[in-house]
């Protein structure tokens, strides 16, 4: 399937761990074939120099999507979560969807669901 994306100048898409730039002074139209997850700069979450716990989980979440390295994300996603949830109980809820959508595989829509709550 061909995603189609209209990108600004300067404007950055990631796709898998590599980073596409509009080196142009106009739009321009971009056509990706295949796999590779891809997330736009408006979804992507820059690596604060000191991330609190939220932070850390949802940075771990972006990072699972774009690299699929799921063996230490899990544990390392166990550790934040408990962490998070010592600090905010009333997260439960959404750490709980989290880990289902990750646990499915359903890496996007941990990322997207991550970003619009209180991960966000």
């Amino acid at each position: 399937m061909t995603l189609r994306i209209t990108l600004k100048p300067g404007e950055p898409v990631f796709i898998g761990d590599a980073v596409l730039r509009v080196a142009s002074r106009s739009t321009c139209v971009v056509l990706i074939d295949g796999d590779a997850p891809v997330l736009r700069a408006e979804d992507f979450l820059p690596e604060p120099p000191k991330a609190t716990p939220i932070e850390a989980m949802r940075l771990l979440i972006q990072e699972l999507y774009l690299t699929g390295d799921a063996e230490t994300a899990a544990d390392r996603f166990g550790e934040l979560a408990r962490t998070v949830l010592a600090e905010q109980p009333g997260l439960a809820p959404l750490i709980e969807k989290l880990e289902g959508l990750l646990r499915h595989g359903q890496l996007y829509r941990a990322v997207k669901e991550a970003k619009h709550t209180a991960l966000g």
